[in-house]
């Protein structure tokens, strides 16, 4: 046991499990299931990285039962925006499952981010739906490409994160997952951008938007620390276990997706004469969800199956 809980640095373990500019602090691979788990209980460079959306899951879990309880989720379509909103904000507990368990074998590593990129993509189109339904302005109200645009961003965005990640050794296959998700969410959040900056006057604001406003603040932190790498890249081995760039990417990811969710229920509870002229459809709604979760479901599937192949190949070559 003692040598399971024994943290390695990086010239200790394979390339594929380690982070850039993260020396210290890796656990072992190999790990099974439990002791995974078990892992997280403890200090390792990978422990902030769970709790940093395991706590805002939990907090999100219980915000989304009260606004259960306040709105006919299921039997008003009016609320099936939002209803589709709750589903894609899951995506920090993939992101648990991820960090958590990424160190079982190689392939594993890989499906688990797999997961987290089809969880990241749905949540990005969840919004577009929310945004089209609640959040547009009376000029948008013709733009029902935005949804169906919406959707086939979010497949090839998990498309191309995963192929990214399967052909690893390709030049900065980081470059490519980022555009896809960056590509994405400004095309998701351009129809909001537009709502707040093309007012110019006191009577079009919103309560809301000092909501959104804070979230394209926590945007822009985001991206800084997503690709700055600071402040690892500067101190080295200081911020291994606490502070290092995705731990701060994590926790203003979930602070701008609180600021996000409550800008939605303000505009649904503000701007009830506007946004109830056109009505949410099932095709374009619930619909619509399953039919990215289906492809995302299949992409993930195929793409496992290849790095398991792939694994199993590897095997046998060192065999013989």
């Amino acid at each position: 046991m003692a040598a399971q809980n024994q943290l390695l640095d990086a010239d200790q373990i394979p390339a594929i499990f380690r982070d850039d500019h993260i020396i210290r602090g890796y656990r072992k691979p190999g790990l099974t299931v439990i002791q995974c788990i078990k892992s997280m209980l403890q200090m390792n460079n990978e422990t902030v990285n769970f709790w940093t959306h395991m706590i805002p899951f939990l907090y999100f879990l219980i915000r989304f039962y009260t606004i259960d309880q306040q709105y006919q989720l299921v039997e008003d379509p009016f609320y099936w925006p939002l209803l589709c909103y709750i589903v894609g904000s899951s995506y920090p507990l993939f992101s648990c499952i991820a960090h958590a368990l990424n160190c079982m074998s190689e392939s594993a590593r890989h499906i688990c981010f797999f997961l987290d990129y089809a969880s990241i993509s749905l949540y990005s189109f969840t919004c577009a739906i929310a945004y089209f339904y609640y959040l547009r302005p009376v000029t948008f109200f013709t733009m029902d490409w935005y949804i169906t645009l919406s959707s086939m961003m979010a497949i090839c965005c998990c498309l191309t994160s995963c192929i990214s990640r399967l052909y690893a050794h390709t030049s900065r296959p980081y470059i490519y997952r980022t555009l896809a998700f960056a590509l994405q969410w400004v095309y998701v959040n351009s129809m909001l951008a537009y709502r707040i900056f093309s007012c110019h006057h006191h009577q079009c604001r919103l309560t809301s938007d000092y909501y959104h406003t804070m979230q394209f603040v926590m945007a822009i932190l985001v991206a800084i620390f997503m690709t700055s790498k600071f402040p690892e890249c500067v101190w080295p081995t200081s911020f291994d276990i606490c502070g290092q760039s995705h731990h701060w990417f994590h926790i203003f990811v979930c602070v701008g997706h609180r600021y996000q969710l409550d800008g939605i229920l303000n505009d649904i509870q503000q701007r009830q004469h506007v946004i109830r002229l056109i009505k949410p459809t099932f095709s374009s709604t619930l619909g619509v969800l399953f039919v990215v979760i289906a492809c995302n479901s299949i992409i993930v599937i195929y793409f496992s199956y290849l790095i398991i192949r792939r694994s199993n190949r590897a095997k046998q070559v060192k065999s013989t």
